[in-house]
């Protein structure tokens, strides 16, 4: 009688494709983040003179010349761009792309008409039409939504499945 011996290495093989996968999917997340941050990173400045608030002996308000409606937010402090993030969870071998500042997702999706108030002082100081304009409240019209998140995963998606799947195919190869 013979005896036939069968190694079955079925957890190994599906440990090393997640794995590979699992490294596609961070390079994928990498490469969407880094594509977000280059579609925001325009400047929004027309002249580099200007005060950014008003101060005694303060300068004229900076001008900017902002993105239009339906197009990514334009950078002005940069403090968008440095929010951008990406994570992935490797037991739901899931990506996110996403921002940690509030406002991130007002430029996302726009905002209804809005009173603006002010939370510590009298009074609100803004720079409008190259003076300082000073007022105690503000009916703010809302904001035309800017996407720059989804529809930049939108934009670069086939390059992103294809950097996902290449890396894992390379990875299964060794």
């Amino acid at each position: 009688m013979a005896t036939i011996k069968i190694n079955w290495s079925g957890p190994r093989v599906k440990a090393r494709t997640n794995a590979a996968l699992f490294a596609g999917l961070r390079k994928g997340v990498s490469f969407a983040r880094t594509q977000i941050v280059r579609r925001i990173s325009v400047s929004s400045r027309v002249g580099n003179s200007g005060a950014r608030h008003p101060k005694k002996g303060a300068r004229k308000p900076m001008r900017f010349q902002h993105s239009k409606p339906g197009q990514p937010p334009r950078r002005d402090t940069g403090k968008l761009a440095q929010s951008i993030f990406g994570s992935q969870s490797k037991s739901l071998m899931m990506g996110r792309v996403g921002t940690t500042l509030k406002y991130g997702a007002f430029l996302e999706v726009g905002t209804r008409p809005h009173t603006i108030m002010p939370k510590r002082k009298k009074m609100l100081a803004f720079g409008a039409g190259g003076k300082w304009v000073f007022a105690r409240r503000v009916e703010h019209p809302g904001t035309a939504k800017r996407p720059y998140l989804l529809s930049t995963v939108r934009m670069y998606r086939t390059q992103i499945n294809a950097i996902i799947i290449s890396t894992a195919r390379a990875l299964m190869r060794v």
